[in-house]
């Protein structure tokens, strides 16, 4: 479940509506009655059901995934199931089944308190395309507790969900968490409590006090209901985001990501969310396995349901992890097919806000140029440009999008590459003032860009951006002499403090770590033991990378530890397999 800081203006109301009751208050029930027959009469539970949702047929009922049990307040049983099945969906997480569930509970009861909330956590993100159902369905909970539908724990949720959109993610969080207090059965609202007050991590990757407190308490949670689908999703979810914690990674959540996708062999998200922990575990064969499994069940879903490729955005996720794992591994060639494809990807004007339409053109249409990035030579940098030009400028939508900006960041990049690679210093001086003059207007974007669906995206570019400026120039300095040379590792080490790592079930906006730049250039310097040092921290960052690797054995070899080197040689026979 994506959460933000979105706003609509009914939202923006949120915190002008109170929720709170002094003790004993009570509404005659009557009027109570009279309220709930009005907003009956008023209201069309169609409002809350955007038509790309309406023209399909209703979301499957998963009976195994009903782990997490409250009580709903509905005369509706099947109302109920889907909102418990919903529930189950926000916390796997996917997000689009899950809204589809809660809008048959609405369509079953209208009155139904938890499908509105259900849909505003659902539909969460700063503008989201489904804007005008959301804010439909944030009206009609707010009318529904003013009439004191609903158990105090539900209207609890209602008021977490308002602070959400009024105040944002850390004061739901705490909201939730006084009510897992108040109820300490409710596991749900703890989870929810848990995750929203998380606080990500200093410039170290160290957690912060709310990341930690998270931590702790989705493992308590683990060891207490081991089975629980709901409780181990997310457990394995905030870990995965994590940077740099192999080891944790190996022991606490690997085991937790196969049970998933074992006991649940046809749910998609599991096996997408099993590839990226086995990803950064450094299993790169089985990660691959399960992006193929991942690729095909998400592929059956949409024929089956009738679900369009901008509503599936695991499947874009899939296929981009995919196509990264094969080239990273030593298998590029095999990668072209994929990024031929997400590189030609279609998309309907009508849909360009959609979640899915975002990753096709910040992530899919890009993934060649980034993974060029890791290649020498000048066709390889020809084959990474022809890449972003699959598309005429009208296809990049540049009056709704930002996107065309970062495709032309990428652009002047790989052209600074193919100057180096030509041994044209100048060539690849004037490419960079020009990529960096890109990059600075790319960067007085950013407020528009917070207010538009794409925002995760632009801020994973903006890294991508300020991480190749330092590179390059660090890549320049090397191709000069004396002093100047020297420079060149100032600018590699500050392209290390910047690179971007795998989140959101996304593998590394760049498919190497800036450490092999830095391993090369000690390398190249007869600094072998500084070499080693860099290139081993560069493995533990991207343990599939097939070239880090090879570059870590040549500075062990040069140590004259050929034992060591003989472990890394192994190494790379297991990746490559």
């Amino acid at each position: 479940m994506k959460l933000s800081k979105g706003r609509v203006s009914r939202e923006r109301h949120c915190q002008q509506r109170t929720f709170a009751r002094k003790q004993g208050v009570r509404i005659v029930l009557l009027l109570t009655l009279l309220f709930i027959s009005l907003a009956k009469g008023d209201f069309d539970p169609l409002s809350v059901v955007n038509p790309v949702v309406q023209k399909l047929p209703p979301p499957k009922i998963r009976p195994e995934f009903s782990t997490m049990t409250m009580p709903i307040s509905t005369k509706s049983e099947k109302a109920a199931s889907h909102v418990i099945q919903g529930i189950a969906q926000l916390n796997a997480p996917w997000d689009f089944e899950a809204y589809r569930h809660f809008c048959e509970a609405a369509k079953a009861d209208p009155d139904c308190l938890m499908a509105y909330w259900g849909i505003a956590m659902a539909l969460t993100g700063s503008n989201n395309e489904f804007f005008k159902e959301r804010k439909n369905a944030i009206d009609r909970m707010l009318d529904l507790v003013d009439a004191g539908a609903g158990i105090a724990m539900e209207q609890g949720y209602a008021q977490a969900a308002g602070q959400l959109y009024a105040n944002g993610t850390r004061a739901a969080g705490d909201t939730y968490l006084a009510i897992s207090k108040k109820y300490p059965e409710d596991r749900q609202s703890r989870l929810l409590g848990l995750f929203l007050t998380r606080d990500g991590f200093d410039e170290f990757g160290n957690p912060g006090p709310g990341q930690k407190a998270c931590w702790d308490g989705l493992f308590e949670m683990v060891k207490a209901n081991p089975e629980n689908v709901s409780v181990v999703a997310f457990w394995v979810a905030s870990q995965s985001e994590a940077p740099l914690n192999p080891g944790i990674l190996e022991n606490d959540v690997l085991p937790f990501a196969r049970k998933l996708a074992r006991l649940h062999p046809d749910f998609a998200p599991f096996h997408l969310t099993a590839a990226h922990v086995e990803a950064r575990c450094g299993h790169a064969r089985l990660a691959i396995n399960y992006c193929e499994q991942a690729i095909a069940l998400y592929e059956s879903y949409m024929t089956e349901q009738g679900v369009a490729k901008y509503d599936c955005t695991g499947w874009v996720r899939a296929k981009v992890y995919h196509a990264h794992l094969l080239a990273t591994k030593g298998q590029y060639n095999e990668s072209l097919p994929i990024l031929k494809e997400l590189a030609e990807l279609e998309i309907t004007e009508d849909r360009v806000f959609s979640r899915g339409a975002a990753l096709i053109m910040w992530e899919g249409r890009t993934l060649g140029a980034r993974l060029a990035m890791m290649r020498e030579t000048k066709e390889d940098f020809d084959a990474g440009l022809k890449s972003l030009s699959s598309f005429e400028k009208e296809q990049w939508f540049p009056k709704k999008s930002l996107a065309i900006g970062y495709r032309d960041c990428l652009a002047f990049a790989l052209g600074v590459r193919k100057a180096l690679a030509a041994k044209d210093l100048e060539g690849a001086r004037w490419l960079h003032a020009k990529f960096t003059e890109k990059g600075r207007a790319f960067d007085k974007t950013r407020k528009l860009a917070s207010e538009t669906s794409s925002f995760s995206e632009w801020i994973r570019a903006k890294g991508v951006i300020i991480t190749l400026e330092t590179e390059l120039r660090g890549l320049i300095h090397m191709q000069e002499e004396g002093a100047s040379k020297m420079a060149a590792l100032n600018f590699l080490k500050a392209a290390v403090d910047r690179q971007g790592s795998a989140l959101n079930l996304l593998p590394p906006p760049l498919p190497y770590p800036m450490e092999l730049r830095i391993g090369n250039y000690y390398l190249s310097s007869a600094q072998p033991g500084e070499a080693a040092k860099a290139l081993r921290k560069g493995f533990e960052r991207t343990p599939n990378q097939i070239s880090i690797l090879r570059a870590y054995r040549s500075a062990l070899l040069k140590l004259g530890k050929n034992d060591s080197a003989a472990k890394v040689a192994q190494q790379i026979e297991s990746v490559k397999k």
